[in-house]
């Protein structure tokens, strides 16, 4: 028996993982939204990926900055909504990929408009130079991806307090009801 509070929080931080995906071009197809728990997971978002992403296997940076904005945005929908200071541990598992995909996107993909179309392999010496600057680098993508992830909830207000309303009722919501909602509060 989960409390009625930690249901709210569950359901908007997956309603903002759900409504930063779907409103995003070219992202994932959100297939599923559940605040049932799975494992450790409070809820869970479930996505379909993109075909042309899938079948050829490669990641442009645009995708890889929307990978980065969804999975910051169920922990900006809990600070929109709670406040800064209520913000949970539930998005440790998200920071940790969008800090992993930042990352890999500066020191391996070559992604990096300071560093250029290098390879820095982590295991090998690098100088506290080049550290700092992919510290800063990582730095600066991942804000970039929250500011465009908190806008999108912040003009979605309504959006986002009716799905979560509706995982709340329901505890799980289904891709043609997210699209009816989406439909329902186009901006």
């Amino acid at each position: 028996i989960i409390s009625k509070k930690k249901k709210n929080l569950v359901a908007y931080h997956e309603a903002g993982h759900a409504i930063v995906a779907a409103l995003t071009p070219n992202f994932d197809i959100v297939t599923q939204i559940t605040i049932s728990p799975r494992g450790n997971a409070g809820g869970l978002t479930l996505f379909t990926p993109n075909e042309d992403i899938l079948d050829s296997g490669l990641y442009n940076r645009n995708y890889l900055k929307s990978m980065i904005s969804v999975a910051l945005s169920g922990r900006i929908a809990e600070e929109i909504i709670f406040g800064k200071e209520e913000i949970t541990t539930s998005a440790s598992n998200d920071l940790e990929r969008v800090t992993l995909i930042a990352r890999q996107m500066i020191t391996e993909f070559g992604m990096s408009d300071i560093l250029g179309n290098v390879y820095i392999n982590k295991d090998e010496y690098i100088s506290l130079n080049t550290r700092s600057i992919i510290d800063k680098e990582v730095t600066l993508l991942v804000n970039s991806c929250y500011l465009y992830a908190k806008n999108v909830l912040l003009n979605n207000m309504d959006l986002l307090h009716s799905l979560a309303k509706l995982l709340v009722q329901n505890e799980t919501v289904t891709q043609k009801e997210l699209l009816y909602l989406i439909k329902k509060y186009d901006n």
